[in-house]
């Protein structure tokens, strides 16, 4: 894992990473801390970068705690929170999954605003002033108010939409209990979770020694720079948040817990992105070698950042990297791939259960597997297999082992389980 790491982020020419794979126990099956040799300021484990549009998914937590309270509804026109937007037929959930039909629109950023408005960036935090959120909505919808022409309907196709995100987090400023995005992200995930380096705010992270500089590449210099204002989106919600690897832990293991339902809440609305992805609320879904994965990653100027869970969300992979434009969700995808694998024992079965197992599973999609006592014929090609402990059936494939799990009922087998589908078992075989 190491040499695959440093190698990964060596080809990209990063400066500066921490990642880690933590497993839904909170305990950390590898850690890495990864510095350039010629960097000037090297990063350390407790280092803090931007984590850039993983902070849509802490927005998308905080929008679905808020219908739990009653704040408002998923189904809410965003009209009905600024009445001067005039898209009433675009909702909450529309934002929260990227369908509400617009294109994408340049950056609307918070140096933007305070050049149009006078406000003093350097002097107040913009992530804490009522009066600056004001005046940058008011920008904001005026901008999107202009903007007439959609791609389709909302509700109907995905469309990255970071101005959507941005609104959202001003949602819960103006409807819920909270001042602002910032306090209300710090009560409702940080706090509770112990995430106490994290924080969506400007001007603290600016000035303190935790906060890793950030880097970007023109041709063949590297430019460094400490300012989190730049190129920022003009408000919160869409990737104002900063964490450590620490924290970001916490937040992965929080979502793997099996008596937590918010990744189950997350995965409503679904939209087709592409083939193999979907967008959720916050998050991605993705199809790849090792299963369904669910996360985010994030850019901005000296941010590079990801985070998924694989699909028996037991394992959690994290990056986070000072260096902008690095592929990081590739490599939190490698590293998904390279754990090892806690799979079942392998364990010999009685003969009355071998006999059970025997025999042809289907499903109406076209799906087929048979299964005889010297092979398994998966859609027409065969595959050696053992039997393991838990009911399950260990297939060999030119790549990785597939588990299928033999549901039984008493002594009989009523269907396998052949990835999230259930094939029925058709008939006996000997």
């Amino acid at each position: 894992m190491d040499r695959m790491i440093e190698s990964f982020l060596a080809q990209y020419k990063a400066q500066g990473a921490c990642v880690g794979v933590i497993d839904h126990k909170g305990q950390w099956k590898y850690k890495k801390v990864y510095n350039d040799a010629m960097c000037p300021h090297p990063v350390a484990e407790q280092s803090r970068y931007g984590i850039a549009s993983i902070t849509k998914l802490l927005t998308a937590i905080v929008m679905l705690k808020g219908v739990t309270s009653n704040w408002w509804s998923l189904d809410d026109s965003i009209s009905d929170y600024f009445p001067s937007f005039n898209r009433r037929d675009i909702r909450i959930h529309h934002f929260l999954n990227h369908t509400s039909g617009y294109y994408p629109q340049p950056r609307t950023t918070i140096s933007q605003i305070c050049q149009k408005t006078g406000f003093k960036q350097e002097v107040h935090d913009c992530g804490l002033s009522p009066e600056y959120m004001d005046q940058a909505v008011a920008i904001l919808i005026d901008k999107l108010n202009a903007k007439t022409k959609q791609h389709s309907h909302p509700g109907t196709h995905v469309s990255y939409f970071n101005d959507g995100y941005a609104l959202l987090g001003e949602v819960i400023r103006v409807a819920s209990l909270y001042v602002h995005y910032e306090a209300a992200v710090q009560d409702l995930i940080f706090k509770p979770l112990g995430m106490h380096n994290s924080t969506t705010t400007y001007l603290d992270v600016n000035k303190d020694d935790q906060t890793t500089f950030q880097y970007y590449w023109i041709e063949d210099q590297c430019i460094e720079i400490k300012d989190y204002y730049d190129n920022a989106f003009a408000l919160q919600g869409g990737g104002a948040a900063k964490s450590t690897l620490q924290d970001m832990g916490k937040l992965a293991t929080w979502l793997m817990q099996p008596s937590n339902d918010m990744l189950a809440h997350l995965e409503t609305h679904l939209r087709e992105v592409g083939y193999g992805t979907q967008y959720g609320f916050g998050s991605q879904y993705i199809q790849t070698e090792i299963g369904n994965v669910v996360g985010h990653a994030g850019s901005l100027t000296g941010v590079s950042s990801a985070l998924f869970i694989n699909e028996t969300k037991t394992e959690a992979a994290i990056v986070l990297c000072n260096t902008s434009d690095i592929p990081v969700q590739k490599l939190a995808l490698m590293m998904l791939d390279a754990m090892p694998k806690d799979t079942p024992d392998e364990v010999s079965w009685c003969l009355e259960k071998m006999n059970a197992l025997y025999g042809s599973y289907c499903a109406g999609e076209g799906y087929s597997v048979e299964i005889s006592n010297e092979n398994v014929k998966i859609d027409g090609e065969n595959h050696t297999y053992t039997t393991c402990k838990c009911d399950y059936i260990r297939v060999s494939t030119d790549n990785n082992p597939i588990y299928l799990k033999i549901i039984f009922e008493e002594t009989d087998v009523i269907g396998i389980r052949f990835g999230l589908r259930m094939l029925e078992k058709t008939n006996e075989k000997n």
